[in-house]
Protein backbone atom coordinates (compact mmCIF):
# COMPACT_ATOMS: atom_id res chain seq x y z
CA UNK A 1 0.00 0.00 0.00
CA UNK A 2 1.25 3.71 -1.37
CA UNK A 3 1.48 6.14 1.60
CA UNK A 4 1.66 10.21 1.41
CA UNK A 5 2.17 12.79 4.07
CA UNK A 6 1.94 15.97 4.73
CA UNK A 7 -1.89 16.89 3.62
CA UNK A 8 -3.70 16.11 6.77
CA UNK A 9 -4.15 19.72 8.02
CA UNK A 10 -4.89 21.27 4.05
CA UNK A 11 -7.29 18.35 3.38
CA UNK A 12 -8.42 19.25 6.68
CA UNK A 13 -9.12 22.66 5.84
CA UNK A 14 -10.49 21.79 2.46
CA UNK A 15 -12.66 19.41 3.43
CA UNK A 16 -14.75 21.98 6.01
CA UNK A 17 -14.09 24.77 3.83
CA UNK A 18 -16.21 23.27 0.73
CA UNK A 19 -18.71 21.79 3.04
CA UNK A 20 -19.34 25.52 4.59
CA UNK A 21 -22.31 25.77 3.24
CA UNK A 22 -23.02 22.13 4.04
CA UNK A 23 -26.01 19.58 3.98
CA UNK A 24 -27.21 17.41 6.46
CA UNK A 25 -29.83 14.59 6.21
CA UNK A 26 -31.59 12.17 8.41
CA UNK A 27 -31.47 8.71 7.35
CA UNK A 28 -34.85 7.56 7.73
CA UNK A 29 -36.26 5.84 4.18
CA UNK A 30 -36.28 2.21 4.38
CA UNK A 31 -36.90 -0.13 1.19
CA UNK A 32 -40.04 -2.70 2.12
CA UNK A 33 -40.03 -6.05 0.37
CA UNK A 34 -43.09 -8.26 0.68
CA UNK A 35 -42.16 -11.97 0.97
CA UNK A 36 -45.21 -14.94 1.18
CA UNK A 37 -45.42 -16.48 4.31
CA UNK A 38 -48.31 -18.73 4.87
CA UNK A 39 -52.29 -18.54 4.82
CA UNK A 40 -53.02 -15.98 7.59
CA UNK A 41 -50.19 -15.58 9.47
CA UNK A 42 -50.10 -13.63 12.51
CA UNK A 43 -47.12 -14.27 14.34
CA UNK A 44 -43.38 -13.80 13.38
CA UNK A 45 -39.59 -15.21 15.10
CA UNK A 46 -36.62 -14.93 13.93
CA UNK A 47 -33.70 -16.98 14.06
CA UNK A 48 -30.09 -18.38 12.05
CA UNK A 49 -32.03 -21.79 11.73
CA UNK A 50 -29.57 -23.36 9.03
CA UNK A 51 -26.25 -21.84 10.33
CA UNK A 52 -25.37 -19.58 7.41
CA UNK A 53 -24.60 -16.49 9.03
CA UNK A 54 -27.62 -14.72 8.83
CA UNK A 55 -31.02 -14.22 10.39
CA UNK A 56 -33.79 -16.35 8.87
CA UNK A 57 -37.69 -16.16 9.97
CA UNK A 58 -40.59 -18.20 10.45
CA UNK A 59 -44.35 -17.74 10.76
CA UNK A 60 -47.34 -19.30 12.27
CA UNK A 61 -50.56 -18.94 10.42
CA UNK A 62 -54.11 -19.04 12.24
CA UNK A 63 -56.29 -20.03 9.44
CA UNK A 64 -54.74 -23.30 8.44
CA UNK A 65 -52.36 -23.34 11.51
CA UNK A 66 -48.93 -24.28 9.38
CA UNK A 67 -45.22 -23.09 9.96
CA UNK A 68 -43.55 -21.19 7.20
CA UNK A 69 -39.81 -21.08 7.59
CA UNK A 70 -37.97 -18.34 5.53
CA UNK A 71 -35.10 -18.56 4.46
CA UNK A 72 -32.47 -15.56 4.52
CA UNK A 73 -30.09 -15.46 0.90
CA UNK A 74 -28.03 -13.11 2.70
CA UNK A 75 -28.89 -9.77 2.02
CA UNK A 76 -33.25 -9.75 3.58
CA UNK A 77 -33.99 -12.15 0.88
CA UNK A 78 -36.76 -14.59 1.86
CA UNK A 79 -37.70 -16.05 -1.23
CA UNK A 80 -37.51 -19.50 -0.35
CA UNK A 81 -39.25 -21.12 1.91
CA UNK A 82 -40.39 -24.35 3.99
CA UNK A 83 -43.48 -24.91 5.22
CA UNK A 84 -44.78 -27.45 8.48
CA UNK A 85 -48.00 -28.95 8.80
CA UNK A 86 -49.33 -29.84 12.24
CA UNK A 87 -50.01 -32.72 13.58
CA UNK A 88 -53.14 -34.71 12.75
CA UNK A 89 -56.01 -33.09 14.61
CA UNK A 90 -54.64 -30.02 15.27
CA UNK A 91 -55.52 -26.66 14.05
CA UNK A 92 -55.20 -22.89 14.33
CA UNK A 93 -51.65 -21.54 15.33
CA UNK A 94 -51.75 -17.98 16.97
CA UNK A 95 -48.32 -17.29 17.95
CA UNK A 96 -44.59 -18.05 17.56
CA UNK A 97 -41.40 -18.23 19.57
CA UNK A 98 -37.55 -19.30 18.86
CA UNK A 99 -34.46 -20.06 21.04
CA UNK A 100 -32.44 -23.10 21.64
CA UNK A 101 -34.50 -25.44 23.65
CA UNK A 102 -33.06 -28.64 23.66
CA UNK A 103 -29.23 -26.97 24.34
CA UNK A 104 -28.00 -28.06 21.12
CA UNK A 105 -26.48 -24.83 19.71
CA UNK A 106 -29.31 -24.27 17.23
CA UNK A 107 -32.62 -22.61 17.17
CA UNK A 108 -35.49 -24.37 17.51
CA UNK A 109 -39.19 -23.23 17.85
CA UNK A 110 -42.44 -23.31 19.90
CA UNK A 111 -45.44 -22.97 18.30
CA UNK A 112 -48.60 -21.89 20.32
CA UNK A 113 -51.59 -23.91 18.84
CA UNK A 114 -54.96 -22.37 20.22
CA UNK A 115 -56.86 -22.75 16.97
CA UNK A 116 -59.39 -20.44 15.14
CA UNK A 117 -61.94 -20.42 18.33
CA UNK A 118 -59.28 -21.08 21.02
CA UNK A 119 -60.31 -24.25 21.93
CA UNK A 120 -57.22 -26.45 21.41
CA UNK A 121 -55.00 -26.80 24.30
CA UNK A 122 -51.62 -27.73 23.22
CA UNK A 123 -47.77 -26.45 22.40
CA UNK A 124 -45.81 -27.67 19.36
CA UNK A 125 -41.78 -27.92 19.76
CA UNK A 126 -40.13 -27.68 16.16
CA UNK A 127 -36.47 -29.19 17.32
CA UNK A 128 -34.13 -27.86 14.53
CA UNK A 129 -31.25 -30.68 13.25
CA UNK A 130 -28.81 -27.77 12.58
CA UNK A 131 -29.58 -27.18 8.57
CA UNK A 132 -33.14 -25.72 9.17
CA UNK A 133 -35.19 -29.11 9.25
CA UNK A 134 -37.36 -29.67 11.99
CA UNK A 135 -38.86 -32.17 14.27
CA UNK A 136 -42.46 -32.06 15.81
CA UNK A 137 -43.51 -33.14 18.99
CA UNK A 138 -46.49 -31.91 21.47
CA UNK A 139 -46.97 -31.06 24.78
CA UNK A 140 -50.13 -29.97 26.58
CA UNK A 141 -51.51 -26.17 27.84
CA UNK A 142 -54.17 -24.40 29.12
CA UNK A 143 -57.28 -24.29 27.20
CA UNK A 144 -56.74 -21.57 23.99
CA UNK A 145 -53.35 -20.77 24.20
CA UNK A 146 -52.52 -17.42 22.02
CA UNK A 147 -49.66 -16.09 23.45
CA UNK A 148 -45.92 -17.74 24.36
CA UNK A 149 -42.66 -16.73 25.34
CA UNK A 150 -39.36 -18.54 26.02
CA UNK A 151 -36.91 -18.02 29.10
CA UNK A 152 -35.07 -19.72 31.78
CA UNK A 153 -37.87 -19.25 34.17
CA UNK A 154 -36.50 -21.81 36.88
CA UNK A 155 -32.65 -20.63 36.91
CA UNK A 156 -31.41 -24.02 35.75
CA UNK A 157 -29.65 -23.24 32.69
CA UNK A 158 -31.95 -24.52 29.92
CA UNK A 159 -35.52 -22.20 28.01
CA UNK A 160 -38.65 -22.75 29.71
CA UNK A 161 -41.67 -21.61 28.09
CA UNK A 162 -45.10 -19.86 28.93
CA UNK A 163 -48.39 -19.75 27.34
CA UNK A 164 -51.20 -17.02 27.63
CA UNK A 165 -54.28 -18.96 27.63
CA UNK A 166 -57.44 -17.39 26.30
CA UNK A 167 -60.26 -19.35 26.38
CA UNK A 168 -59.35 -21.00 29.85
CA UNK A 169 -57.80 -17.51 31.38
CA UNK A 170 -54.79 -19.13 32.66
CA UNK A 171 -50.99 -19.42 31.88
CA UNK A 172 -49.34 -22.73 31.56
CA UNK A 173 -45.56 -22.45 32.56
CA UNK A 174 -43.68 -25.88 30.88
CA UNK A 175 -40.11 -26.57 32.53
CA UNK A 176 -37.32 -27.65 30.51
CA UNK A 177 -35.32 -30.73 31.18
CA UNK A 178 -32.36 -29.45 29.49
CA UNK A 179 -33.75 -31.53 26.04
CA UNK A 180 -36.55 -29.97 25.21
CA UNK A 181 -38.96 -32.05 26.52
CA UNK A 182 -41.56 -29.65 28.64
CA UNK A 183 -43.65 -32.55 30.24
CA UNK A 184 -43.24 -31.45 33.67
CA UNK A 185 -46.13 -28.09 33.47
CA UNK A 186 -48.65 -26.56 35.12
CA UNK A 187 -51.38 -24.35 34.24
CA UNK A 188 -52.92 -21.52 37.02
CA UNK A 189 -55.67 -19.00 36.87
CA UNK A 190 -54.27 -15.61 35.62
CA UNK A 191 -56.64 -13.26 34.31
CA UNK A 192 -60.12 -13.94 32.04
CA UNK A 193 -59.37 -13.39 28.37
CA UNK A 194 -55.63 -13.41 28.53
CA UNK A 195 -53.84 -11.78 25.58
CA UNK A 196 -50.22 -11.26 25.83
CA UNK A 197 -47.15 -12.70 27.83
CA UNK A 198 -44.02 -11.40 28.06
CA UNK A 199 -40.59 -11.70 30.12
CA UNK A 200 -38.46 -9.76 31.69
CA UNK A 201 -36.49 -9.11 34.98
CA UNK A 202 -38.26 -6.53 36.70
CA UNK A 203 -36.83 -6.04 40.26
CA UNK A 204 -33.25 -6.49 39.48
CA UNK A 205 -32.44 -10.00 41.14
CA UNK A 206 -31.29 -12.01 38.56
CA UNK A 207 -34.46 -13.65 37.63
CA UNK A 208 -36.97 -13.71 35.08
CA UNK A 209 -40.86 -11.91 35.99
CA UNK A 210 -43.56 -11.79 33.45
CA UNK A 211 -46.03 -9.66 32.63
CA UNK A 212 -49.90 -10.46 31.06
CA UNK A 213 -52.71 -8.75 29.55
CA UNK A 214 -56.02 -9.50 29.59
CA UNK A 215 -59.67 -8.39 28.98
CA UNK A 216 -59.75 -5.34 31.35
CA UNK A 217 -55.96 -4.60 32.24
CA UNK A 218 -52.63 -6.12 32.90
CA UNK A 219 -50.74 -7.87 35.82
CA UNK A 220 -46.81 -8.96 36.37
CA UNK A 221 -45.66 -11.12 38.44
CA UNK A 222 -42.33 -11.51 40.21
CA UNK A 223 -40.44 -14.67 39.88
CA UNK A 224 -38.79 -16.11 43.58
CA UNK A 225 -36.40 -17.34 41.54
CA UNK A 226 -37.45 -20.84 41.34
CA UNK A 227 -40.21 -20.40 38.55
CA UNK A 228 -42.71 -19.39 41.44
CA UNK A 229 -44.77 -16.25 40.87
CA UNK A 230 -46.43 -15.58 43.89
CA UNK A 231 -46.52 -11.30 43.97
CA UNK A 232 -48.69 -9.85 41.45
CA UNK A 233 -49.25 -6.14 40.60
CA UNK A 234 -52.60 -4.92 38.95
CA UNK A 235 -52.13 -2.33 35.72
CA UNK A 236 -54.78 -0.62 33.90
CA UNK A 237 -54.48 0.28 29.87
CA UNK A 238 -57.21 1.15 28.35
CA UNK A 239 -60.09 -0.53 27.21
CA UNK A 240 -58.61 -3.86 25.38
CA UNK A 241 -54.94 -4.08 26.55
CA UNK A 242 -52.92 -6.57 23.94
CA UNK A 243 -49.40 -6.00 23.02
CA UNK A 244 -46.85 -5.85 25.71
CA UNK A 245 -43.21 -5.03 25.58
CA UNK A 246 -40.41 -4.18 28.96
CA UNK A 247 -37.13 -2.34 28.05
CA UNK A 248 -34.99 0.10 29.88
CA UNK A 249 -36.41 3.71 28.20
CA UNK A 250 -35.44 6.10 30.69
CA UNK A 251 -32.02 4.58 31.45
CA UNK A 252 -32.34 4.19 34.96
CA UNK A 253 -30.92 0.32 34.69
CA UNK A 254 -34.11 -1.22 35.21
CA UNK A 255 -36.88 -2.38 32.90
CA UNK A 256 -40.00 -0.10 32.14
CA UNK A 257 -43.29 -1.47 30.16
CA UNK A 258 -45.44 -0.54 27.25
CA UNK A 259 -49.17 -1.88 26.72
CA UNK A 260 -50.93 -1.02 23.48
CA UNK A 261 -54.96 -0.97 24.00
CA UNK A 262 -56.62 -2.07 20.52
CA UNK A 263 -59.49 -0.45 20.79
CA UNK A 264 -58.25 2.75 21.99
CA UNK A 265 -55.05 3.34 20.32
CA UNK A 266 -52.85 4.09 22.71
CA UNK A 267 -49.33 3.11 24.10
CA UNK A 268 -49.72 2.74 28.15
CA UNK A 269 -45.86 3.57 29.20
CA UNK A 270 -45.38 2.46 32.95
CA UNK A 271 -42.27 3.40 34.04
CA UNK A 272 -40.79 0.60 36.75
CA UNK A 273 -39.07 2.29 40.15
CA UNK A 274 -36.23 -0.65 40.23
CA UNK A 275 -38.19 -3.32 42.43
CA UNK A 276 -40.97 -4.06 39.76
CA UNK A 277 -42.90 -1.69 41.19
CA UNK A 278 -45.35 0.42 38.06
CA UNK A 279 -46.14 3.77 40.04
CA UNK A 280 -45.69 6.65 37.05
CA UNK A 281 -47.26 5.92 34.30
CA UNK A 282 -48.04 8.00 30.91
CA UNK A 283 -49.70 7.12 27.39
CA UNK A 284 -50.29 8.59 24.54
CA UNK A 285 -52.00 8.36 20.93
CA UNK A 286 -50.54 5.73 18.24
CA UNK A 287 -51.90 4.87 15.49
CA UNK A 288 -55.20 2.85 15.22
CA UNK A 289 -55.26 -0.73 15.85
CA UNK A 290 -52.33 -1.11 17.21
CA UNK A 291 -51.15 -4.99 17.38
CA UNK A 292 -47.38 -5.30 18.72
CA UNK A 293 -44.81 -3.28 19.82
CA UNK A 294 -40.76 -3.90 19.80
CA UNK A 295 -38.14 -1.81 21.77
CA UNK A 296 -35.68 -0.75 19.38
CA UNK A 297 -32.94 1.99 18.74
CA UNK A 298 -34.04 3.21 15.70
CA UNK A 299 -31.95 6.33 15.45
CA UNK A 300 -28.67 5.20 16.64
CA UNK A 301 -28.42 7.51 19.45
CA UNK A 302 -28.19 5.04 22.28
CA UNK A 303 -31.85 4.53 24.18
CA UNK A 304 -34.82 2.53 23.11
CA UNK A 305 -37.33 3.72 20.86
CA UNK A 306 -40.29 2.31 19.95
CA UNK A 307 -42.02 0.52 16.75
CA UNK A 308 -45.43 -0.55 16.45
CA UNK A 309 -47.69 -2.45 14.23
CA UNK A 310 -51.38 -1.01 13.34
CA UNK A 311 -53.64 -3.61 12.00
CA UNK A 312 -55.84 -0.75 10.53
CA UNK A 313 -54.18 1.53 9.17
CA UNK A 314 -50.99 -1.58 7.62
CA UNK A 315 -48.21 0.88 9.06
CA UNK A 316 -45.46 0.87 11.60
CA UNK A 317 -45.57 3.64 13.59
CA UNK A 318 -42.57 4.38 14.98
CA UNK A 319 -41.37 6.15 18.51
CA UNK A 320 -38.37 8.13 19.04
CA UNK A 321 -36.86 8.18 22.86
CA UNK A 322 -35.28 11.59 23.86
CA UNK A 323 -33.15 9.18 26.35
CA UNK A 324 -35.20 9.85 29.41
CA UNK A 325 -38.70 7.87 28.52
CA UNK A 326 -40.28 10.93 26.02
CA UNK A 327 -41.44 9.69 22.88
CA UNK A 328 -41.73 11.86 19.78
CA UNK A 329 -43.35 11.25 16.65
CA UNK A 330 -41.52 9.54 14.27
CA UNK A 331 -42.49 8.13 10.58
CA UNK A 332 -44.91 6.17 9.68
CA UNK A 333 -43.94 3.07 7.37
CA UNK A 334 -46.48 1.08 4.95
CA UNK A 335 -46.56 -2.23 5.69
CA UNK A 336 -49.06 -5.45 4.31
CA UNK A 337 -52.34 -5.65 5.28
CA UNK A 338 -53.73 -6.14 8.90
CA UNK A 339 -49.90 -6.57 10.53
CA UNK A 340 -50.48 -8.65 13.71
CA UNK A 341 -46.95 -8.82 14.82
CA UNK A 342 -43.42 -7.18 14.76
CA UNK A 343 -39.63 -7.58 14.94
CA UNK A 344 -36.67 -6.19 14.71
CA UNK A 345 -32.96 -7.24 13.75
CA UNK A 346 -30.36 -6.67 11.60
CA UNK A 347 -31.59 -9.15 8.57
CA UNK A 348 -29.32 -7.65 5.91
CA UNK A 349 -26.07 -7.96 7.82
CA UNK A 350 -25.04 -4.04 7.09
CA UNK A 351 -25.26 -3.40 11.05
CA UNK A 352 -28.43 -1.42 11.04
CA UNK A 353 -31.47 -2.43 12.31
CA UNK A 354 -33.94 -3.85 10.10
CA UNK A 355 -37.92 -3.84 10.58
CA UNK A 356 -40.39 -6.94 10.13
CA UNK A 357 -44.46 -7.46 10.37
CA UNK A 358 -45.60 -10.58 9.76
CA UNK A 359 -49.51 -9.60 7.67
CA UNK A 360 -52.64 -11.62 8.49
CA UNK A 361 -54.65 -10.31 5.23
CA UNK A 362 -51.57 -10.01 3.13
CA UNK A 363 -50.62 -13.57 3.42
CA UNK A 364 -46.94 -11.90 3.85
CA UNK A 365 -43.85 -11.05 5.65
CA UNK A 366 -42.98 -6.80 5.30
CA UNK A 367 -39.03 -6.79 5.30
CA UNK A 368 -37.96 -2.63 5.89
CA UNK A 369 -34.41 -2.74 5.38
CA UNK A 370 -31.87 0.30 5.60
CA UNK A 371 -30.66 2.20 2.52
CA UNK A 372 -26.61 2.65 2.87
CA UNK A 373 -25.19 6.18 3.46
CA UNK A 374 -21.81 5.91 3.17
CA UNK A 375 -20.94 9.46 4.04
CA UNK A 376 -22.13 8.68 7.39
CA UNK A 377 -18.97 8.15 8.84
CA UNK A 378 -20.40 8.55 12.41
CA UNK A 379 -23.20 5.76 12.01
CA UNK A 380 -25.64 7.47 13.57
CA UNK A 381 -27.92 7.86 10.86
CA UNK A 382 -27.67 11.78 10.50
CA UNK A 383 -25.16 13.60 8.03
CA UNK A 384 -23.58 16.26 9.38
CA UNK A 385 -20.47 17.99 10.10
CA UNK A 386 -19.39 15.30 12.63
CA UNK A 387 -19.47 12.84 9.40
CA UNK A 388 -16.94 15.28 7.92
CA UNK A 389 -14.89 14.75 11.39
CA UNK A 390 -14.78 11.19 11.21
CA UNK A 391 -13.69 10.79 7.68
CA UNK A 392 -10.50 12.98 8.30
CA UNK A 393 -9.75 11.22 11.52
CA UNK A 394 -9.80 7.95 9.61
CA UNK A 395 -7.90 9.77 6.52
CA UNK A 396 -5.24 10.69 9.08
CA UNK A 397 -4.20 7.32 10.45
CA UNK A 398 -5.39 5.81 7.15
CA UNK A 399 -8.17 3.69 8.16
CA UNK A 400 -9.14 1.68 4.82
CA UNK A 401 -12.46 2.63 5.28
CA UNK A 402 -11.18 6.15 3.94
CA UNK A 403 -9.90 4.66 0.87
CA UNK A 404 -12.88 5.54 -1.07
CA UNK A 405 -11.08 5.20 -4.63
CA UNK A 406 -10.07 2.37 -3.46
CA UNK A 407 -6.46 2.67 -5.13
CA UNK A 408 -4.42 1.97 -2.08
CA UNK A 409 -3.42 5.58 -1.58
CA UNK A 410 -4.55 7.94 0.83
CA UNK A 411 -4.93 11.58 -1.20
CA UNK A 412 -6.69 14.34 -2.09
CA UNK A 413 -8.92 12.09 -4.46
CA UNK A 414 -10.07 10.46 -1.55
CA UNK A 415 -11.49 13.84 -0.40
CA UNK A 416 -13.12 14.87 -3.49
CA UNK A 417 -14.91 11.35 -3.38
CA UNK A 418 -16.08 12.11 0.37
CA UNK A 419 -17.49 15.12 -0.50
CA UNK A 420 -19.71 13.92 -3.80
CA UNK A 421 -20.84 11.53 -1.03
CA UNK A 422 -21.59 13.99 1.52
CA UNK A 423 -23.05 16.53 -1.46
CA UNK A 424 -25.18 13.59 -2.64
CA UNK A 425 -27.10 13.05 0.45
CA UNK A 426 -28.51 10.02 2.14
CA UNK A 427 -31.37 8.20 0.90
Amino acid sequence: MQKKTKIGVGLGCAVVLMLSAGASATVTDLIRTDFYAGSGPVGVAKGDFDQDGDMDLAAVDQTVGGVTVLFNDGDAGYSMHSQYGLPAGMSGSSAIVSGDLDGDGDTDLAVAIGSAGFLESRVLIMTNNGSGVFTQSVFSTGYGPVDIAAGDLDGDGDLDLLTANYTGGSLTKLLNDGSGDFSTNSTVAARRNAQRVAVADLDNDGDLDLGLTWLHGAITLLNDGTGIFPAAGIHTAGTRPGGIEFGDVDADGDNDMVILDRTGGQAYLFFNSGAGVFTTQTQFAVATGPSAVAFADLDSDGDQDMAISSQSTAQIDTRINDGAGVFSVGPLLAVGALPMDILVSDLNSDGGLDLVTVNQTGNSVSVLTSLPCDADFTGDGVLDIFDVFAFLDAFSIQDPASDLTGDGIYDIFDAFAYLDLFNAGCP
